[in-house]
């Protein structure tokens, strides 16, 4: 049998194909980019279970599919059937016998799924966005990379990981999570500093990891250790990447520190998870970077910018799968700087990264002409905050202060 991979990429459009024409025409055009067409004779079966990961339609020739349940149907180039995939069942049994000579056209699901989910987040518009071809390369070589499991997207610092995955394990107490920590200096380094923060800080001064994750706690110590390892991901080598990469950890930092605060204002929310959140939420930007520094492209700042503006949520995407992490960072992803996302729940982590924008644009005088008033913002809204006053953002900083300061010195230090 010969495999869609093995066979030449099609300039063939899915636009007119189900499911894949609920796309907009930019992810149509990845899609077809990324296509493969296999040329099979007379006489030949095409097994379902061959073709898990593919969309599979029939371009030319005429085919008999046969499905799990023993019931076929003709499937000829060309008809109504012919443009929906060839195997809906994908079970062992399922297969389907060429009748003539055929062409078959094979697409990616999972690339489907990711720019399907791009094209779909809800709270804003992105059927409008016009991608160049280098952008779109850009993106499929984002994606392949992340698919092979190549190092071209930013690797979770292994520290991270490992504190990540402790997270959900209820026999992981206070010594192995401290074994942990000790084997990263950084990260050792930013716990003792923290604990000993207007944070945390007791009366004793704390001078050696096991205690700082007792005062700290364990779920406080997760989420605050696995920030200070993502530091780690920011890091490149090119100096004009450099130079926009320590711009967004500023940025980042920001963020984090600002959702930190208004997590604790909010009823139900934690706020170290608020600070991871907040930390994460421009990864994309964070991948897109380090895939060009990677490559060794020397981009002018301001194609670096226009790529970043339109491919910041689907790289975003490819990392939260790579990462494996989850729904809620997701939505960060997606939606963090979109204020008239509305999560339509009593509260959301989105929520709370939403309204950190708009404090880091109202104190550092960034905001456009079109910023919202507070309460215009749905998430504003959601977490129950009362803010009318016009300098919402300032009583915010103010009444944080402290908090802000350590959180900027235990993800700087």
């Amino acid at each position: 049998m010969n495999h869609p991979a093995e066979n030449r990429p099609a300039e063939h459009s899915p636009s007119l194909l189900h499911p894949l024409n609920e796309l907009n025409t930019e992810g149509c055009k990845v899609m077809g980019k990324k296509a493969r067409v296999v040329d099979i004779g007379a006489r030949k079966r095409i097994k379902a279970a061959d073709y898990r990961r593919w969309y599979v339609y029939v371009l030319s020739g005429e085919v008999v599919v046969r499905k799990g349940d023993h019931s076929q149907e003709d499937v000829t180039a060309g008809s109504p059937r012919a443009h929906h995939p060839l195997f809906e069942d994908a079970s062992a049994a399922a297969h389907a016998v060429t009748k003539t000579p055929c062409k078959i056209i094979a697409f990616e699901r999972q690339l489907y799924e990711t720019l399907r989910q791009a094209d779909s987040a809800d709270g804003f518009e992105v059927h409008d966005v016009q991608v160049s071809e280098d952008e779109s390369e850009l993106f499929q070589q984002l994606y392949l990379a992340c698919s092979n499991k190549e190092l071209h997207l930013p690797s979770m610092p292994e520290v991270a990981r490992k504190i990540g995955q402790m997270a959900n394990d209820p026999e992981v107490g206070i010594p192995e999570l401290t074994a942990v920590i000790q084997t990263e200096p950084i990260v050792a380094g930013s716990m003792l500093k923290v604990a000993n923060s207007a944070l945390y800080k007791g009366a004793v001064p704390v001078d050696n990891i096991k205690t700082a994750v007792t005062r700290l706690g364990l779920k406080a110590t997760r989420d605050l250790a696995v920030a200070a390892a993502l530091r780690e991901a920011f890091r490149v080598n090119n100096p004009v990447i450099m130079k926009r990469m320590k711009t967004l950890w500023e940025h980042s930092v920001n963020i984090s520190s600002f959702s930190y605060v208004i997590a604790g204002m909010t009823d139900g929310m934690d706020p170290e998870k608020a600070l991871t959140g907040g930390l994460l939420h421009d990864i994309g930007v964070v991948a897109i970077l380090a895939h060009l520094d990677q490559s060794g492209a020397t981009p002018e700042m301001a194609e670096i910018e226009s790529t970043i503006h339109k491919l910041r949520a689907m790289a975003g995407g490819l990392v939260s799968s790579h990462w494996n992490l989850g729904t809620e960072i997701q939505a960060i992803i997606d939606h963090a700087e979109d204020w008239r996302h509305d999560s339509r729940s009593d509260s959301s982590y989105c929520d709370v990264v939403i309204l950190a924008h708009l404090c880091e644009q109202a104190t550092q005088g960034s905001a456009t002409a079109e910023a919202p008033t507070i309460t215009e913002v749905p998430a504003a809204r959601n977490l129950g905050l009362s803010m009318e006053d016009e300098d919402w953002a300032g009583q915010i900083i103010e009444r944080g202060e402290s908090e802000i300061a350590g959180i900027r010195q235990m993800l700087n230090s």
